[in-house]
């Protein structure tokens, strides 16, 4: 069972590795990923318009994208931080 995230928990990055579609969408719109093995803050738990869960981070302060992201933060959700 994943562990519950919440927002002032500090987890680790263990999975920065990001599917080709993703990281090109991201560059169009200046998005930064989280990167292995580094700390971070989680600042914000929050669900996305496909009703997955993901977290936001206090140290990575991305510009808002439009709905079309093709995965979301599947790529930097719940099962890269611990």
């Amino acid at each position: 069972m994943p562990l519950l995230k919440k927002k002032g928990m500090e987890v680790i990055c263990t999975n920065d590795n990001f599917p080709a579609p993703v990281l090109a969408f991201y560059a169009e719109f200046g998005v930064q990923t989280p990167k292995r093995d580094q700390l971070y803050t989680i600042r914000q738990v929050k669900r996305h318009t496909t009703g997955d869960t993901g977290v936001l981070l206090q140290e990575i302060q991305n510009p808002e994208v439009p709905v079309k992201h093709p995965v979301m933060v599947r790529s930097g959700s719940n099962q890269r931080l611990t």
